[in-house]
């Protein structure tokens, strides 16, 4: 979580050396999670290095080990969301689009609450990015909590509701 941190600070040089060490560790223990998560760092350090052929293959490396792990989009998890950034950050708004509307299916489906929040969010921010203000001005409405929301990450079908 270090290099994530370090990475959405600007430290981009750090977070890159932090990843390399963590990614031994996390390779030696099998921990699967923790290289897709620093498999994301290296996406964002190649982004921020403009180098954009490697950014995207970090990203996609990155959702390929997320999903295998059965999370991409079922928690906010980076992979997903930075995918759909780095889409939109470099044009491919149709691509963020769509990966933003699966994130918000499946965590409603899920009734994922704050899940469901954060993809929403990302897709207004995408939705602001193309000029698409109306429909970006709608999407606050969908994410505002209703009377009976249960509160973020929480299922009102489980028993302990979470």
């Amino acid at each position: 979580m270090l290099a994530v941190g370090l990475s959405m600070s600007g430290a981009h040089t750090a977070a890159e050396r932090v990843a390399a060490q963590a990614w031994e560790t996390a390779a030696a223990a099998g921990d699967r999670t923790a290289e897709a998560t620093l498999t994301t760092v290296r996406s964002a350090v190649s982004f921020h290095r403009m180098d954009l052929a490697e950014a995207f293959r970090q990203a996609e490396r990155s959702a390929a080990l997320a999903d295998a792990l059965g999370v991409s989009t079922s928690l906010w998890v980076p992979e997903a969301l930075w995918h759909a950034l780095l889409a939109n950050t470099t044009g491919r708004t149709a691509e963020a689009l769509a990966v933003a509307e699966e994130g918000i299916r499946i965590t409603r489906e899920q009734g994922r609450t704050a899940a469901t929040r954060m993809w929403l969010m990302t897709r207004t921010r995408i939705l602001l990015e193309t000029g698409r203000l109306s429909d970006a001005r709608a999407d606050p409405e969908a994410a505002a909590p209703a009377a009976d929301d249960p509160g973020p990450g929480t299922s009102p079908t489980s028993p302990s509701g979470t």
